[in-house]
């Protein structure tokens, strides 16, 4: 269960108030409920896996979807009820979040916008398609290093809630990860993953040539437990890329890349 926001208690509105009044962008990378989040979404939608899983804008955001209506955010309320995928939709959000007559015990009114952006510009993040979505909070950018990457694309989770339960929701905060392009959502933690990406497709390319298809896989989590096998392994093991090699004909399995 992703608990984005919880329920307000008398003197928190102004405190939470207080927070998302500095504006800026978040320097750090921190896996906090929003970004556990859209890492959920895109694993379980497939969209990382480059053979396997969905292609093209069309079957990835379908993929999105299936894969919303099996996360719930708290009792009673799935990601899929609060979910739209285009910043120009905020007020259709909005709509939706104030049309609901009742919220979880624990939780007050909040929707999520997942989409697809081309930069960010301090906390205005530029779409892919154009419209420009101004974050009352912190906008956390995933990157190498200091995570300063400010050119997309970035398949960015942006948290749309009230502050203390009566007020209109506001962009609060959100979270950018790399992706591979405009068109493709698969996550990536740089522009020098794009590049090698890249590479590794053309290498797909010419393998499918040779009569060999190649699958590859972005991990999102830690794969320690997968090439080690211990219960509780001593490190932690994340793999730029993973690729398996299959014969053509009967998919006989090859080897590990």
């Amino acid at each position: 269960m992703f608990r984005l926001v919880g329920a307000i208690r008398p003197g928190d509105a102004a405190a939470a108030g207080a927070r998302t009044a500095r504006r800026g962008v978040c320097k750090t990378y921190d896996r906090d409920k929003l970004s556990q989040l859209l890492f959920k979404l895109l694993s379980d939608a497939q969209v990382h896996r480059l053979g396997r899983g969905p292609r093209g804008p069309g079957e990835q955001w379908e993929a999105v979807y299936r894969a919303a209506r099996g996360i719930p955010l708290s009792d009673g309320l799935q990601l899929s009820e609060v979910l739209h995928t285009d910043p120009g939709q905020l007020d259709l959000l909005l709509g939706c979040l104030g049309s609901r007559q009742r919220w979880p015990r624990m939780s007050r009114p909040h929707g999520v916008l997942v989409f697809v952006a081309a930069r960010i510009e301090g906390d205005v993040i530029v779409a892919a398609s154009g419209a420009r979505l101004a974050v009352e909070g912190p906008v956390a950018v995933f990157g190498p290093g200091r995570g300063n990457m400010r050119t997309g694309p970035f398949i960015v989770a942006v948290l749309v809630a009230s502050l203390d339960g009566r007020a209109p929701p506001v962009p609060m905060k959100a979270f950018a990860q790399p992706c591979w392009s405009a068109e493709d959502i698969l996550p990536l933690d740089s522009a020098r993953e794009r590049e090698t990406l890249n590479i590794l497709v053309r290498f797909q390319a010419w393998m499918a040539e040779q009569g060999y298809a190649v699958g590859i896989t972005k991990p999102l989590y830690d794969r320690a437990k997968y090439y080690f096998g211990d219960k509780d392994p001593d490190q932690v093991v994340k793999p730029d890329f993973e690729g398996t090699v299959h014969a053509v004909a009967g998919h006989r399995f090859l080897r590990s890349l």
